[in-house]
């Protein structure tokens, strides 16, 4: 029913249906978490400092991923004829961007998946007095331990899967087109390799830090935090996609009312 409602609104809207769906269910939880905060505060767990900073906090967070999301690496490509190009007023380079984050949520969705398995089996089997059993729980150390390790892992499984650096590289000889300073061939694919090899450490790292925080928070800190490093990312990548399209809906709009009007004067004057 929910692929149903999800293909609906994809072919009548704006935006990936089942995104949007996920989307709201990640929102609908964050109410609660408000009003649990305030009711902590009233109780006097939590000074209102403490709810302020707690909630400036949550939103630098948001901006910091979204700031990580949209940040791209260029690389600089070089087109054949330059000279000709640029006696043209032509631009005679254009460059290939690589997000941080090249994997995006997969990582940390795969991670998580995987190490729900433990915590079944624990739940079936009733040992709860155990010290391994105890810190391969949610916000154990041993839990954090796999859980970034697993994100590491996956973040390199996916980006070789998604970003081929031998096909860019065939592809950018077949164009005659070549990064600025590398040979065409074997020695772009090795540098392409080594920038994606960077970029995905870095972009791991990243989503170790968003994914590891909220267990944190929840598990040592007691803070009633409903939303995971996984729904902040899916979150904020919904946010940032569906804004995308609502922006290229609009241009499209406005350069096809302009093409119309130029075709209306056109019959006008004939």
């Amino acid at each position: 029913m929910l692929m149903w409602f999800g293909e609906r609104i994809t072919a009548s809207g704006i935006g990936n249906g089942i995104s949007l769906i996920i989307f709201v269910g990640i929102v609908s939880s964050l109410p609660s978490t408000i009003i649990q905060v305030f009711d902590l505060s009233k109780t006097g767990i939590y000074s209102w400092f403490t709810v302020l900073l707690f909630f400036a906090a949550f939103a630098g967070f948001l901006m910091l991923v979204c700031f990580i999301e949209k940040t791209h690496k260029r690389i600089k490509i070089q087109y054949p004829n330059a000279t000709m190009m640029k006696a043209a007023g032509m631009s005679d380079s254009s460059f290939l961007p690589l997000k941080i984050n090249i994997s995006g949520v997969i990582p940390p969705i795969f991670a998580s998946s995987i190490l729900m398995f433990p915590a079944a089996i624990i739940q079936f089997t009733g040992t709860d007095g155990d010290f391994f059993v105890s810190a391969l729980r949610r916000g154990g150390g041993l839990y954090l331990l796999l859980f970034s390790s697993l994100i590491l892992f996956f973040s390199y499984f996916y980006s070789s899967i998604v970003f081929n650096t031998e096909d860019v590289a065939n592809n950018l000889k077949k164009s005659n087109c070549f990064i600025l300073g590398v040979r065409p061939g074997m020695a772009t694919a090795q540098h392409l390799d080594k920038v994606v090899s960077r970029l995905t450490l870095l972009g791991a790292i990243y989503l170790i830090v968003v994914c590891i925080t909220p267990e944190i928070l929840v598990t040592h800190y007691s803070i009633p935090l409903h939303i995971g490093g996984t729904g902040i990312l899916i979150l904020v990548n919904v946010v940032l996609d569906l804004v995308n399209q609502v922006q290229s809906h609009l241009l499209a709009n406005k350069y096809g009312s302009g093409s119309g009007a130029k075709r209306r004067r056109v019959r006008v004057r004939a």
